[in-house]
């Protein structure tokens, strides 16, 4: 939960990223999902795996959507 919208400051809600993902995301815990136009959760690193909702496809070039969370997050 981002600290904006009172999480917490402590080691169970921090999460690292790059300057570019941080700026990007900002405060955002949900977005729209561009298939049905739903308002989804966005990946969570911390209570999430990363290949339940993304892979690469086939030359390793693209990450693919598996989820609408992981639609939401692209």
């Amino acid at each position: 939960m981002p600290v904006s919208k009172d999480g917490e400051k402590d080691l169970e809600n921090l999460t690292l990223t790059c300057p570019g993902c941080n700026g990007h995301k900002y405060n955002k815990i949900e977005y729209l999902n561009p298939v049905d136009g739903e308002m989804v959760p966005l990946f969570k690193p911390r209570t999430q795996y990363w290949q339940d909702h993304f892979a690469w496809n086939d030359d390793f070039t693209r990450i693919v959507a598996l989820t609408a969370t992981g639609r939401a997050t692209i």
